[in-house]
């Protein structure tokens, strides 16, 4: 072991600073870090007290809800089948929940949500039009050119009247799709007619086969046939029409349903006549 000459420190005094140097003090190490850990607990708790009770004044209470986009279903309707009420906090607005409960309701085809700070809440609704009045054992159901049975009516009012061959009323009920085929084909033809021909189309009758024939107000039938490019045919329709009318021509039926002809025949002919649903 070296020996220590006059003059030389002891490695110790080289390393650990003295109790004198110090002031007698031990340092804090982990006493202090812990110290600091509680400190920023507790400002985070007093952080999220506030937040809490920022969210919860009465400034954020709901003060005005409105309504847009409806006009069969009354506003008042809208805002029990939303569930929304004034005074309750505007973070309580659940606009997923709002949007499924007034989709119960097959008046409203569509629902947005929007809210405004501090305290306001609007409904935008998109109504289900209806395309055609499904005749039916006492009167008819109003369907959306979506196949979706809206209410029940009386009368066909001035949409066409749609007669299914083959259809159970027994599973014509409000709020569904109606599951036949035939109807939901007979409601997305009512719905996508040409404005041209909408105003003249008094009746339409989806038979057994799944052909359409349309009627006019006028009584003339029009044999449009099968889907397969159905809405090309029914284009020209409005001009077949206007030409005979033009005429003076009575005309039990026209008939479209063949590629690049249009056959018309008149009442008397010798074709037998298509018969209008009664």
């Amino acid at each position: 072991m070296p020996r220590l000459r006059e003059g030389d420190a002891a490695p110790a005094a080289r390393h650990e600073p003295s109790r004198a140097a110090t002031g007698g003090a031990v340092p804090a190490g982990g006493r202090g870090s812990a110290s600091e850990r509680v400190l920023r607990f507790l400002a985070a708790i007093a952080f999220l007290c506030g937040v809490v009770s920022f969210a919860g004044s009465s400034v954020f209470d709901i003060r005005s809800i409105s309504v847009s986009g409806n006009r069969a279903v009354p506003a008042p309707e809208v805002l029990v089948g939303a569930g929304v009420r004034r005074g309750t906090s505007l973070f309580t607005v659940n606009a997923g929940r709002i949007r499924d409960r007034l989709l119960q309701d097959p008046r409203i085809a569509a629902v947005s949500v929007a809210v405004a700070f501090p305290d306001r809440v609007h409904i935008t609704v998109r109504e289900r039009a209806a395309a055609a009045a499904l005749r039916v054992p006492g009167g008819y159901v109003l369907l959306g050119s979506d196949g979706v049975a809206i209410v029940p009516s009386e009368t066909p009012g001035r949409l066409p009247a749609l007669t299914v061959d083959r259809l159970d009323p027994a599973v014509v009920q409000a709020g569904i799709v109606v599951p036949s085929p035939h109807a939901r084909f007979g409601a997305d033809i009512a719905g996508s007619l040409p404005e041209d021909l909408r105003p003249d189309v008094a009746a339409l009758r989806v038979d057994e086969a799944g052909e359409v024939i349309l009627y006019t107000r006028d009584g003339i039938a029009v044999r449009a046939g099968a889907p397969d490019g159905i809405r090309d045919r029914l284009a020209r329709v409005a001009d077949v029409l206007a030409a005979i009318r033009s005429r003076g021509l009575r005309v039990e039926y026209v008939d479209i349903r063949f590629p690049g002809s249009v056959i018309v025949k008149p009442i008397g002919g010798p074709a037998g006549p298509a018969g209008r649903p009664g």
